[in-house]
């Protein structure tokens, strides 16, 4: 398995390629058409490495949701905590 030159995260060069591709918004029929795959291949790839703007309001939505409960916590302790 050829490994990407800056690989960080396990990817190879071809699923970086993809990833990059995915990114720039390129049309994902073209992108397979391009790598010699499947549409479905392109697919799974977009939803294994590619983080959409759904996926990251819905992590912050958390984040935030967590960061009001911690300061009811601490606020109910007279502000201090063991």
């Amino acid at each position: 398995m050829t490994r990407a030159r800056d690989d960080a995260h396990g990817l190879t060069a071809r699923e970086t390629a993809v990833v990059d591709r995915l990114e720039a918004g390129d049309d994902r029929n073209a992108i397979a058409a391009t790598f010699g795959v499947t549409r479905a291949t392109i697919d799974v790839m977009a939803q294994r490495y590619v983080i959409s703007g759904v996926q990251l309001n819905g992590f912050d939505a958390m984040v935030r949701d967590g960061s009001r409960r911690l300061a009811k916590a601490v606020a109910a302790t007279g502000g201090c905590f063991r």
